[in-house]
């Protein structure tokens, strides 16, 4: 017995892992159980999308990572996927509500609390190359019929710039505008550049065929609560994230999803990202 203790003893002094992940098990265990929240997110692939009835994507894997670190699990909370503009109005009222994946913007800064920077993003107008529209001037294209997915950032960001309300075509579904895309209903498709080329392959296009016509804003990709959910809690998810994001596993989960390495690794969402976004505030 005493031999097995000393050797116990031996592996515990010279094992700085097995001191860590003790440590960092003691500290969970004396943490505060989280509340219950509610988790929202929308179809807006690769960050999280539905693959039949299981939800997949780059942001649910990192969720789930996030509450794994904190102690939790994602079964112990309310999850549920549906359209943005009603995810989006329910995170803006409800408690401990997280909800994923939100561009940040100027205008979205105060309504939320934010965790991460994730990745960079470019939101983007989107259109068939063989229509020669690149402008660097939205007025430009104020005669095209452009579709946007209902109060995703693209279509905020529109209507903020004062591009004609008329030629907007809104819709709940991700999926179903870039269809209107690619058989020419629309114009034009503002919305982030990672998913467009997402969708776009999804349905079997070329992404060759198609170009950014214009930038609307590069930014980056959060998770974000409410604004009536304690700061303490976003604080531990903050920290939770920034453990993962720099260890081995968040560069591993990156390459899962080639649509979010490719574009990181050839910088179309991050050039310039540093002079156009605004450092999210989490008072």
């Amino acid at each position: 017995m005493k031999t097995s203790h000393l050797a116990f003893v031996l592996v515990w002094l010279f094992c700085p892992l097995c001191q860590a992940q003790a440590f960092q098990a003691a500290s969970n265990s004396s943490l505060s159980p989280l509340p219950r929240l509610t988790i929202l997110t929308e179809d807006y692939g690769p960050f999280n999308y539905l693959d039949g009835t299981a939800l997949q994507g780059f942001s649910t894997e990192l969720v789930r990572l996030i509450l794994l670190e904190l102690g939790s699990d994602i079964s112990q909370h309310d999850q549920q996927v549906m359209p943005w503009a009603r995810a989006y109005q329910i995170a803006l009222v409800r408690p401990n509500t997280l909800l994923y994946t939100v561009t940040h913007t100027e205008q979205r800064d105060m309504l939320f609390r934010w965790v991460g920077p994730l990745v960079h993003t470019r939101v983007a107008i989107v259109a068939k190359k063989s229509r020669k529209l690149r402008t660097d001037d939205l007025n430009q294209l104020a005669g095209l019929l452009i579709g946007t997915i209902r109060d995703d950032v693209g279509e905020q960001l529109l209507v903020e710039k004062g591009f004609p309300l008329r030629n907007i075509v809104s819709n709940t579904s991700a999926s179903y505008v870039v269809e209107m895309l690619r058989m020419d209903r629309i114009d034009a498709l503002a919305h982030g550049e990672i998913a467009s080329n997402w969708y776009l392959s999804r349905i079997g296009e070329k992404l060759e065929d198609y170009e950014v016509i214009h930038t609307l804003q590069r930014s980056f990709q959060y998770l974000v609560f409410s604004r009536s959910t304690g700061k303490e809690l976003v604080d531990r998810f903050q920290e939770a994230f920034m453990r993962i994001k720099l260890s081995d596993r968040y560069q591993a989960l990156i390459d899962k999803y080639p649509a979010i390495s490719y574009s990181l690794a050839t910088g179309l969402a991050q050039a310039d990202v540093a002079s156009r976004d605004v450092t999210p505030q989490r008072r």
